[in-house]
C-alpha cells in the first residue's frame, strides 16, 4: 500500500483517490517539538511497525536512547543536582562523595567550593580547607570572595579544635 492513502486497486490508474484523515493533536502544539514524527512516536502510533522488521525497530529505538544519553549525560551518570539534593537533605557526606566523583570528571572551581561547603557541614574541616583552597583559582571574583571567607572560617574551626595553643596559633596564621 502506498503512503498517501491510495488503495491498491487504484494504484495503477491515473485517477487518484485520497481519503481525508484528520491529524491527531496532542495537548502540546507541533511547533514546540524539535523532531516531528520521531521514530519513537512512529513506533507508538504503529506506523513504524508496518514496514520495518523487528531488528530495524529495535535499532531505531536504541538509536533514540543513545541520543538521549549523549545529549543528557548527567542524567545517566548523576549530577551536581543530586549532590545538591543530598546536601539540602542533610546528607553532607553523601553530597561530598558526589561532588568528589564529579570533580574526577571535570575540575571546576564551583564544584570544589560546593564540596568544601559539604565537608564543612560534615565537620571534615581538613577536607573543607583543601576544597576551598582549590576554589580560590576561580576566575569568578565572587566565588573567590566566598571561598576566601569560607576558607578562613574553616581554618578557625581547625584551630579551635586543637587544645594546644601553639598548634592553634599555627592553624590560624
Amino acid at each position: 500500500m502506498c503512503g498517501l492513502g491510495r488503495s491498491a486497486s487504484s494504484a495503477g490508474s491515473n485517477r487518484r483517490r485520497f481519503r481525508e484523515v484528520p491529524p491527531k493533536r496532542d495537548s502540546i502544539p507541533d511547533s514546540q517539538f524539535l523532531i516531528l514524527d520521531s521514530p519513537l512516536s512512529l513506533a507508538k502510533t504503529g506506523r513504524l511497525s508496518a514496514g520495518l522488521p523487528a531488528l530495524a525497530r529495535f535499532l531505531t529505538i536504541a538509536g533514540c536512547l543513545l541520543l538521549l544519553v549523549l545529549f543528557f549525560p548527567a542524567a545517566a551518570l548523576g549530577s551536581a543536582a543530586s549532590a545538591l539534593r543530598d546536601y539540602k537533605a542533610g546528607r553532607y557526606e553523601q553530597a561530598l562523595k558526589e561532588y568528589e566523583r564529579l570533580l574526577k570528571q571535570k575540575d571546576d572551581a564551583r564544584l570544589h567550593f560546593n564540596a568544601g561547603v559539604a565537608a564543612y557541614r560534615d565537620k571534615q574541616y581538613k577536607e573543607a580547607a583543601k576544597q576551598f583552597e582549590a576554589a580560590l583559582d576561580s576566575p569568578d571574583l565572587g566565588l573567590q570572595q566566598r571561598a576566601y571567607y569560607n576558607h578562613g572560617n574553616t581554618l578557625y574551626q581547625l584551630g579551635r579544635q586543637d587544645p594546644d595553643q601553639d598548634k592553634k596559633a599555627e592553624a590560624w596564621t
